[in-house]
């Protein structure tokens, strides 16, 4: 099975947001369009 890596970036507003609420609802929102897709996210790093 192929896999793919997405580079995101965000905007200053963006990462304000990431830091305060942490990763958690971005990774939901992820995880439920990659299964929507037939897919999975073996895993998920924010640098």
């Amino acid at each position: 099975m192929p896999k793919y890596l997405y580079q995101i970036s965000y905007t200053a507003d963006g990462a304000k947001g990431l830091a305060k609420e942490g990763g958690s609802k971005r990774r939901a929102a992820a995880e439920q369009m990659a299964t929507s897709l037939g897919g999975k996210i073996e895993s998920m790093y924010f640098a």
